[in-house]
């Protein structure tokens, strides 16, 4: 038997443009993007069906090493 393993990557401001208050995907791992620039997570406060995050984007284009334009996230 196989298993997919997949997350919803979003942030607040597009799922509820997209899809409003809609929360039969809560179960769903959650990849959200909030550009604070901490790598934390606590000011998440639940949205959208989740109550918590799987991982968050809190950077981007920023540069590590050598490389430029890098995502910065964090696994909550």
């Amino acid at each position: 038997s196989s298993r997919v393993l997949w997350t919803l990557a979003v942030t607040q401001y597009e799922w509820s443009t997209v899809v409003g208050s809609y929360t039969g995907l809560g179960n769903v791992p959650l990849w959200y993007a909030h550009y604070d620039g901490r790598a934390s997570c606590s000011e998440f406060s639940g949205w959208g069906g989740w109550s918590s995050a799987y991982m968050k984007q809190f950077q981007d284009h920023s540069s590590l090493g050598c490389f430029s334009n890098v995502d910065m996230d964090v696994i909550c």
